[in-house]
């Protein structure tokens, strides 16, 4: 959970990872180029042309020329923009854990974390797996161990992986036209996804 993943995991009430989880990277980031040393070497010169009206329409938009300081700020302006909301976030989910404003930002500086790391800061309840992450869901609804039935529900699988028998149990040495027919139709069948309790 780097990244976007801890995004979108922040915000849960408990937080696990496996031994190989690599977790954080909280921050944000933009790869640019620019081309025209390359046009240059080729000889081609490109001209971008803007409406009247809009003349900051190419600033951090004209790739096919050197940036200049206007360039870099407007898009350090949305950078720092979207790492605002991203630590509000992380704040917002895992401040009462981490501990103040200051220990949030010294952690969302987007260092990479092991699980060990990344449970003593605050970023992580736990190391462990899918079952222990149910288990603890068991305990905080206040249902015993073990008492919770989990349904996982799947996506239909990708004509390669039925092929390929991972989900139609196909083996590749006797596929019939039947069985392959049989596999296309249900790829390509679409039908609602729900659960009645």
């Amino acid at each position: 959970a780097a990244s976007g993943g801890y995004y979108i995991s922040c915000g849960a009430n408990k937080i696990f990872a496996e031994q190989t989880t690599i977790t954080g990277s909280i921050g944000v980031i933009a790869h640019v180029m620019t081309f025209k040393g390359l046009m240059d070497k080729v000889g081609v010169e490109p001209e971008t042309i803007v409406a009247s009206s809009s003349p900051a329409k190419a600033v951090a938009n004209d790739m096919y020329r050197n940036w200049n300081e206007a360039d870099r700020k407007e898009v350090q302006m949305l950078l720092d923009s979207a790492y605002e909301v991203f630590i509000s976030r992380v704040k917002a989910g895992r401040g009462a854990i981490i501990g103040n404003d200051s220990q949030v930002a010294a952690i969302a500086d987007g260092s990479v974390y092991t699980p060990m790391e990344a449970q003593k800061a605050g970023l992580i309840d736990g190391i462990g797996y899918l079952d222990d992450a149910i288990a603890a869901a068991e305990k905080l609804a206040g249902f015993g161990a073990g008492s919770c039935e989990v349904d996982m529900l799947r996506r239909p699988g990708s004509l390669m992986g039925a092929l390929l028998a991972e989900q139609q149990g196909l083996n590749l040495t006797n596929v019939t036209t039947g069985s392959l027919r049989h596999a296309m139709n249900e790829m390509s069948t679409t039908r609602p996804m729900y659960l009645m309790h």
